[in-house]
């Protein structure tokens, strides 16, 4: 792996080279961070591609300002045939003129903008002069992606729901587009290691994602947490992950004097996990939505039964209730401490759960159905015509950014021009 360093000037991205490159195919880009399930997306989906299909894969992303994110660009690279760096901005139109200016001399034949606003609008900006292709991916079953992909609608050629409630979600918000979008899953890797097993002890349990409250309410978790404590529920539960409200829950098992019941372990890379993983039992979720949740289905794989609240109908495509987990409706602290105290002291119940929970992940949330998914699409999204499809030039490219911008934008609307 080569680092090139080109001048300092948006117009011309670093490039780090990976190994090897596709003899033929497509060339598809992909926006990312550093962080998350879409980065996690964009590694798995690169690797896929670059091992199985000869499209050829570029990822976009920031430079690297720490350690973690020095590891994730190394990552990156390594999962794609070429990656572009640019510089972290401080405003949306020097991240947008950075990623256009990728775009306008890679003259790529697809551009994936995950869910950036700013890599949606250097498309937008491209597709003036460029016959690029567009696939949005709908990352989560909230109204801040559906406003996104609808804002940006005119731009883009596919839409990818990874949960069948999501595509028909989106499906009713945009029916003139319906033949457009489409639900394809995200893939989940299944390490080669020995399944758990619970022999009636103790019941371990984990969660695997951000510490944060607005869409993983963590919070709830610690009470299900005390809920199990006051019951004399011989447990435990593991959290990995880190996140912005990591100290605030670490004081609130303090409070709650949790201490010996709730650990910590830290942000960890999905390999680094499995060992950790290894005498789990249980898997838990509390968010608030989520569009497929990679954390919860990985550990399903490993033959961990579910436990999770409802969110949105989405994780229900996967954990089958009273099959292969349970899901109880948000917020019911009490009815998942019910869910996980029912396998305590029940290895055989506990053994059905685990075996149907890594076969339905195994099967049907696989690597290479998730790889020959998307390269199918790749191989049916054209090139688009900028003459039918493209951005119009008076309109603004984030609506958001003032009220300058919201007044036009509001006004195209209004006189039917967008």
């Amino acid at each position: 792996m080569r680092m090139i360093r080109l001048a300092e000037n948006r117009d011309r991205p670093s490039v780090m080279k990976g190994e090897g490159r596709a003899p033929e195919g497509k060339k598809v880009a992909i926006f990312t961070d550093h962080i998350g399930g879409v980065y996690v997306f964009t590694v798995r989906l690169s690797e896929e591609l670059k091992k199985r299909y000869s499209h050829e894969v570029h990822i976009i992303t920031y430079e690297s300002s720490s350690p973690r994110e020095e590891t994730a660009v190394k990552k990156l690279a390594a999962a794609s045939h070429a990656m572009h760096l640019i510089p972290r901005s401080k405003t949306d139109q020097e991240d947008i003129d950075s990623i256009h200016a990728v775009l306008r001399k890679g003259r790529f034949d697809l551009f994936v903008p995950n869910y950036r606003h700013a890599a949606y609008a250097a498309a937008a900006k491209m597709s003036l002069r460029t016959p690029t292709g567009v696939v949005a991916v709908c990352h989560d079953d909230d109204e801040s992606y559906y406003g996104l992909l609808e804002s940006y609608e005119r731009i883009v050629d596919a839409f990818i729901c990874p949960a069948p409630s999501m595509e028909e979600r989106l499906g009713q918000r945009m029916a003139h587009r319906k033949p457009d979008i489409r639900c394809i899953p995200h893939g989940v890797p299944v390490p080669d290691t020995d399944m758990p097993h619970y022999g009636g002890g103790p019941i371990r349990c984990v969660y695997q994602g951000r510490l944060e409250e607005d869409q993983k309410s963590v919070s709830h978790l610690i009470g299900v947490a005390a809920d199990l404590e006051r019951r004399h529920i011989p447990f435990t539960l593991d959290l990995i992950g880190d996140g912005p409200e990591e100290q605030r829950y670490k004081r609130m098992v303090e409070d709650l004097g949790l201490s010996g019941r709730v650990e910590f372990h830290g942000y960890k890379e999905w390999p680094e996990s499995v060992s950790l993983l290894r005498n789990a039992h249980l898997t838990v979720l509390a968010s608030r939505h989520e569009g497929f949740c990679l954390g919860l289905a990985e550990l399903m794989g490993m033959g961990l039964p579910a436990i999770a609240f409802s969110c949105g109908g989405v994780i229900e495509q996967y954990v089958k209730d009273g099959v292969n987990g349970y899901v109880v409706p948000w917020g019911s602290v009490s009815l998942m401490a019910d869910a996980i105290a029912g396998f305590y002291g029940n290895p055989e119940k506990w053994k059905s759960f685990s075996t149907e929970a890594a076969k339905e992940i195994r099967t049907n949330y696989n690597m290479a159905l998730f790889a020959a998914r998307y390269a199918a699409l790749i191989d049916e999204t054209p090139l688009r015509d900028t003459k039918v499809r493209c951005w119009p030039r008076m309109r603004p490219l984030i609506a958001e950014r003032n009220w300058g911008t919201r007044v036009v934008e509001k006004m195209g609307n209004c006189l039917s021009l967008w």
